[in-house]
């Protein structure tokens, strides 16, 4: 599935690239999920046994990459599809007894968790600064989520399984304090009673060209939600690269 999204979208960007370049920009980012503080899952939400997938296993480092198309109408309305699929995985030997999605893992078995939270995101922003030196842009985001928590040992695997639609309030700055150096951040996130959901990214950038740039940052996604069916609790922590084509940067100058 994650590698369908991804070809779908590099067939696109040759079509999105002729009808107008001008207004076209793209980014890719990837790096690791290095650390995460806490990882909590309990299923069903209060009946289940809480486990931490990062106290209670022990994390493995995790690859990441997400892929961002969009397009400016105007100077300042923008629109992007984003597909940032993300899987972690956890393992170890449990020391409690572990009653999940109606299932029971016992001490003392090796156990291998999995998190999984793909999301794919259209995102609209205006920019309520606009200059050659700074950007900054206001507005919301509908993110499609397919998530899942998979806990399995030798003799028991079950996961539960989590798909929906959440909007959430976006922003993105972009400041060229000199000709090369870039400050970048962005944001989606939300809070409600039933759950949150945060991702930000703070970093810094470089000016190859007029038009292509490279970043290097902190992302974090923050989030959870708490119900009868599951409770879930996610902190992690991300270092990440990635490589940006923004054709507006050329028409400004």
């Amino acid at each position: 599935m994650k590698a369908k999204v991804l070809f779908f979208l590099l067939l696109l960007l040759p079509s999105i690239w002729s009808f107008s370049y001008g207004q076209f920009f793209a980014d890719l980012e990837t790096g690791i999920v290095f650390s995460s503080p806490y990882n909590q899952v309990r299923a069903p939400g209060k009946t289940g046994t809480q486990i931490d997938l990062t106290k209670d296993l022990q994390l493995q480092k995790a690859w990441f990459y997400r892929v961002r198309l969009g397009y400016t109408l105007g100077k300042r309305h923008k629109i992007s599809l984003l597909a940032a699929p993300l899987s972690v995985k956890s393992d170890g030997t449990l020391d409690k007894n572990v009653s999940y999605n109606g299932e029971l893992y016992q001490q003392g078995k090796n156990t291998e968790g999995t998190f999984m939270f793909d999301t794919y995101r259209f995102t609209y922003a205006y920019e309520i600064i606009h200059s050659n030196r700074f950007q900054l842009g206001v507005g919301a985001t509908a993110l499609l989520r397919n998530a899942s928590v998979r806990l399995q040992n030798p003799t028991t695997n079950t996961a539960y399984d989590n798909r929906g639609i959440v909007p959430l309030l976006h922003y993105d700055l972009w400041w060229n304090p000199t000709r090369r150096l870039l400050i970048l951040s962005e944001a989606d996130g939300s809070y409600a009673n039933a759950g949150q959901a945060f991702d930000v990214f703070a970093g810094i950038g470089y000016r190859f060209t007029p038009i292509v740039s490279a970043k290097a940052g902190y992302r974090v996604i923050q989030g959870g939600t708490r119900g009868d069916n599951v409770y879930i609790s996610s902190w992690l922590d991300f270092a990440s690269v990635g490589l940006t084509i923004d054709w507006r940067q050329k028409e400004d100058k």
